[in-house]
């Protein structure tokens, strides 16, 4: 592309196929940054699972210099209410396809509580893991069981 002192000499087909040009690059880019996102998140998610942020006492909870690091006390489930999981199951019926977000509000309305502030993806990487639900494509689960 010529620089904006030549666009005088370019002909109106050719600006309107560099325009064309880079609209068909944003859109390529912005799906793309949309993919890397949400991989990031189910990657967050996971470590969440693996990893949860409670340390031991006198335990650090984030590096060194990371401003913003300092967090609340961790809410607790009261003793005796079900986990995510024996939630979903009395909430989802077997042969139900269902996405995060809908079970997400589904585990909402039926009183689970959480102080995540991702919560739907905890939600998505419980559905994931658990041997209850199978995974049929990119945010679509089916209850087997």
């Amino acid at each position: 592309m010529p620089a904006t002192g030549e666009l005088s000499a370019l002909s109106s087909a050719d600006l309107r196929a560099e325009l064309a040009r880079r609209d068909k690059t944003v859109i390529q880019l912005r799906a793309r940054r949309e993919h890397v996102a949400r991989q990031l998140a189910e990657i967050e998610a996971e470590l969440e699972l693996i990893a949860p942020r409670s340390t031991p006492l006198g335990a650090s909870r984030a590096p060194r210099g990371v401003p913003g690091a300092a967090r609340g006390p961790r809410r607790e489930r009261p003793a005796g209410s079900p986990s995510l999981v024996e939630t979903l199951l009395a909430v989802v019926p077997v042969g139900r396809i269902i996405t995060p977000a809908e079970a997400k509000d589904l585990v909402a309305e039926a009183g689970y509580v959480s102080s995540a502030k991702t919560f739907g993806q905890v939600v998505a990487a419980a559905l994931a893991r658990d041997e209850h639900f199978e995974r049929l494509g990119r945010g679509s689960y089916r209850r087997v069981s």
